[in-house]
């Protein structure tokens, strides 16, 4: 039995206190390192040496702790999950966010609820989740089998570079700064290049009056059906939802056409960083109420400009989920703004939702569970070209 005194909510302060300090050294110490330790380690054998020990240790540290947040994620959820792992110091960095940080946010999530429960702060969500749905409308639920994403989807390194045939070419260096290129502004409250300035007189820094459409945000009127209360509508299953691929002009031109008649419309991206320097967005996945689009984004890269006939009409909700980096990627690769943008991440957070991940509304809502070793993928692979064997 262990001579450490029990934690009561009297006590919990203290303790807090202690824990936070033992995690503020061991930042420090981290924070602490030269950046030179490469260079030694080239030049001193014994250094090397001694250092790829402690690399090993601190690997074997780290999947430890992996292996505990995963048995206690798995035991709280009732759900069995595959078993997160490093499997070299490569995956420090290369997998670092599919499993360390993933496996951070699920246990800080599930602190801030036992902290709750246990200070007695505890408080149900601002609505209920999960409800009831009709027996003639619930659908089977969704799964999807264990197991690890097959490399040649993960990286194909035989593809060709798709940037290469961008006829924008990209500018990598740190001297140019990155302006927008508009070629006509939809919806406009104020024409192209108008200086706003703020409510006090005062004109806002040069660089954040580039946005084209920083004043029809600031100005926006919400259509008013935002704020009345409406009845839940059930999602319709894959089977009843039409699905069309877009990689045409002509199919480009279909889909707009389609957009153009919606209330509101959910987007999501692909985005690829792995084999080159800036990252460029792969795919675009748009949904209205009865239909989903995928759009090849590389094969229409300089057609997804005229989305913003639809994408800054304040008139037409865009559902993001956690949009802080989509909407730079819309920005710098297609010139695309968003105006009413709602963000279900933030509205999950809002509601004092136990957990606010894309995956875990897709199970509240939809009855869904999501294969999460896609976020892996390369996005660049389209359908018809073979990995080699």
């Amino acid at each position: 039995m262990s001579d450490t005194p029990a934690i009561t909510p009297a006590s919990f302060d203290d303790y807090n206190a202690q824990l936070q300090g033992a995690a503020l050294r061991a930042t420090r110490a981290a924070l602490g390192l030269p950046a030179d330790i490469p260079f030694h380690r080239s030049v001193h054998p014994e250094f090397a040496q001694e250092l790829d020990q402690c690399s090993e240790r601190v690997l074997s540290i780290a999947n430890k702790l992996l292996t505990l947040s995963s048995t206690a994620s798995s035991a709280a959820s009732a759900r069995g999950k595959g078993k997160a792992r490093l499997e070299s110091q490569d995956d420090v960095v290369d997998r670092f966010h599919s499993l360390v940080v993933d496996a951070m946010d699920q246990l800080l999530e599930r602190a801030d609820i036992g902290l709750d429960e246990f200070l007695g702060h505890s408080k149900a969500p601002a609505i209920v989740v999960n409800a009831a749905q009709p027996a003639a409308q619930k659908q089977k639920k969704s799964t999807v089998q264990p197991g690890r994403l097959d490399p040649a989807i993960q990286h194909a390194s035989h593809l060709a570079k798709p940037q290469l045939t961008f006829k924008r070419k990209v500018d990598n260096s740190a001297e140019t700064m990155w302006r927008p290129t508009l070629k006509h502004k939809y919806n406009a409250k104020v024409p192209l290049g108008y200086n706003l300035q703020e409510e006090d007189g005062d004109d806002v820094d040069p660089s954040s009056s580039l946005h084209p459409y920083r004043y029809e945000i600031k100005h926006i009127s919400y259509p008013s059906r935002m704020f009345q209360p409406a009845p839940p509508i059930v999602p319709r299953s894959f089977a009843e939802t039409p699905f069309s691929w877009v990689s045409t002009a002509a199919e480009f031109a279909a889909m707009l056409e389609k957009l153009r008649g919606a209330r509101e419309i959910a987007v999501d991206l692909e985005y690829h960083s792995y084999r080159t320097y800036g990252g460029f967005v792969c795919l675009m996945q748009i949904s209205t109420r009865g239909e989903d689009f995928v759009v090849d984004t590389l094969a229409l890269r300089d057609e997804m400009e005229e989305l913003n006939e639809v994408f800054t009409d304040p008139d037409v909700v865009k559902v993001f989920h956690g949009a802080e980096s989509d909407v730079v990627w819309l920005q710098q690769d297609f010139n695309l703004y968003v105006v009413n943008l709602f963000d279900t991440y933030h509205a999950s957070k809002v509601l004092d939702f136990p957990r606010h991940g894309l995956a875990a509304l897709l199970e509240m809502y939809c009855d869904f569970t999501a294969d999460k070793r896609y976020q892996l993928a390369d996005w660049r692979i389209r359908h018809g070209i073979q990995a080699p064997p």
